[in-house]
């Protein structure tokens, strides 16, 4: 379970907004909304975003996972609540969906096509939107499944698993027009797990996300440790072009 005393992000503990904001800015911690969704069986069990003691208002996110699916973790992905905040008065509560697959201990953030973001804004906080969001992404989570089994259903030949690696490389790095040139597109599909194995769009997704966003593959000729993205809106933008892109894949095969 997330020990959320001993987290080391300090926006997710902070209880006063970044300075010079505007007085109309109304603070919410995101330790309140935090105790509001444990009240409905919702807990916390994971945390991205700086790690400086300076930045108390950095946009942050924080994983959600319902009580049922902590106790009875039966299924090889769970759902999860994926919550992104900031205290620097420009930034709503963001409620978005999100998937965790158990063999990897890899989150995925499903895309604003599948699942368009609840926001909740600071001035209308209140429990009861709170539970309203919670609620209609219940409501939303067998549309989500059926989104994942349609992916699992589709196989990729070898010439669309390497589209799909190139075009991922591309999303990873905008800023380097060469990028998909220096890099392995055969190693970074390569499976680093037994259960990661299949041609499916599902399983290739999984493969290139985790390692995409966690650098776990070596870029350039000198064959170089690609660092993992710790910005929070990096992580959530490519988590969510991935996913469309797997879709866009999906409908070539």
């Amino acid at each position: 379970m997330f020990d959320l005393e001993n987290c080391a992000i300090p926006a997710v503990l902070a209880q006063a907004p970044a300075e010079g904001v505007s007085e109309r800015y109304t603070f919410i911690p995101t330790t309140r909304l935090i105790d509001d969704l444990r009240t409905m069986d919702w807990f916390p069990v994971g945390a991205k975003g700086s790690k400086r003691a300076q930045d108390t208002s950095a946009r942050h996110m924080v994983r959600f996972r319902s009580r049922e699916h902590l106790e009875s973790p039966v299924h090889s992905v769970c759902p999860e609540l994926v919550v992104v905040n900031a205290h620097d008065g420009l930034c709503s509560f963001n409620l978005k969906a999100g998937l965790f697959r158990l063999v990897c201990s890899n989150g995925m953030i499903v895309s604003e096509s599948v699942f368009a973001s609840i926001k909740i804004r600071h001035i209308n906080y209140s429990y009861d939107a709170v539970r309203d969001a919670v609620f209609q992404y219940a409501a939303q989570m067998p549309q989500i499944t059926q989104k994942v089994h349609e992916l699992q259903a589709i196989d990729l030949d070898e010439t669309l698993q390497l589209t799909f690696a190139r075009q991922a490389v591309a999303l990873r790095f905008e800023e380097r027009a060469n990028a998909t040139n220096l890099v392995d597109l055969h190693a970074l599909l390569r499976p680093t797990r037994s259960a990661d194995n299949g041609q499916d769009v599902w399983s290739v997704l999984n493969i290139l996300q985790e390692k995409l966003i966690n650098g776990k593959f070596v870029i350039g000729e000198k064959k170089r440790q690609a660092r993992a993205i710790q910005n929070v809106q990096r992580t959530i933008s490519l988590n969510e072009r991935l996913f469309d892109l797997a879709e866009s894949i999906g409908k070539l095969a």
